[in-house]
């Protein structure tokens, strides 16, 4: 167990990277190409859509294979990933974008609700804890507490619906893999539905022109296998091995990386505050993963090397890490 969920930790935090650097190519697209915020969400879908699908018809067209059971799960998938989407892009245009950025970081907790009514999940106190340090330090990185706020009614209620949204969408992949689909299909059924409900409300000539730019088809290329197709199919592998909870709290580490893109590519001062919440950010990953660390050092631990009695040592040292191991299992 200890080393399944070392690569979903690892899964999420290069996905929540990667997603990091969304801005960067979000700005350049809509600054340079005259794109709207729906156009890009459009390129993100519908080019991780076709590459993902030439890759499976190659090296797994099996998988491509669906039921019609299966098609009413990825509808509501889709609906729920381009709502949280468009909430959250209203928040932005309704009220601060630190505000609406804070406001789609409620996730973890309706995922907490709705794991515990649908999936029977323990709400822990380590889990909760995790949460409300993630959260505060997320107020640290927005600047809530030291900006001037735009008290937007609907800009609010904008921002908490693509929390709930994106949280739905996180439990909803959790249900549809333990159905057994697999993650690469999911994926690409999910991105291609949501790009043809978006197709009617797109703008054809900042698309047209973007496409046909060498720099312009370069950045929706990344934008859409990098920034969007890896860090998602990352995100699938990190539910198949972490409890949604989890996974919402550590998808926090996004605001960091953003944060940390701002400075380093658009001048963005990084003040006290802002490192401060980077620090609390942090410390909510070793909170809600206090097991891997304890399981690496006991684990390794076990292997030092002691002349005096290397067999009878190694025979006491197999047995604790069996018991170790076992003792993890047990707990979760």
């Amino acid at each position: 167990m200890g080393q399944k969920r070392i690569v979903g930790v690892s899964a999420i935090l290069i996905a929540t990277t990667c997603f990091g650097f969304l801005g960067l190519f979000n700005r350049f697209l809509q600054n340079d190409f005259g794109l709207a915020s729906i156009d890009v969400t459009f390129v993100r879908l519908s080019v991780a859509s076709i590459v993902l699908l030439i890759v499976l018809a190659i090296f797994a067209p099996k998988t491509l294979h669906i039921t019609l059971k299966d098609i009413p799960y990825i509808i509501l998938f889709a609906v729920f990933k381009l709502l949280s989407d468009l909430f959250l892009f209203n928040a932005q245009t309704t009220t601060s974008l630190s505000l609406a950025t804070l406001l789609q970081m409620t996730s973890p907790y309706f995922i907490m609700i709705f794991s515990f009514l649908i999936f029977k999940e323990r709400i822990t106190a380590k889990k909760f804890i995790a949460a409300i340090v993630a959260s505060i330090g997320c107020v640290l990185v927005t600047h809530v507490v030291t900006g001037h706020l735009s008290l937007d009614a609907a800009g609010i209620l904008s921002g908490i619906m693509s929390g709930l949204c994106y949280g739905l969408f996180l439990l909803g992949n959790k249900v549809y893999y333990d159905r057994g689909m697999n993650p690469a299909a999911s994926l690409f059924y999910t991105f291609a539905f949501a790009s043809v409900m978006i197709l009617p409300f797109i703008h054809f000539e900042p698309l047209g022109n973007a496409f046909t730019d060498v720099t312009g088809l370069g950045a929706c290329i990344v934008f859409g296998i990098i920034l969007t197709l890896v860090p998602f199919y990352l995100l699938a592998i990190s539910l198949r091995y972490l409890e949604p909870t989890t996974v919402s709290v550590l998808g926090v580490m996004e605001l960091v990386a953003s944060t940390m893109v701002g400075f380093f590519f658009f001048n963005e001062v990084l003040e006290p505050i802002d490192i401060g919440g980077i620090l609390l950010v942090i410390a909510a990953i070793f909170i809600i993963n206090a097991e891997i660390f304890l399981w690496f050092r006991k684990k390794y631990g076990e292997y030092r090397h002691v002349p005096d009695k290397p067999e009878k040592e190694h025979s006491d040292t197999y047995t604790m890490g069996r018991t170790l191991d076992e003792d993890i299992r047990n707990r979760k």
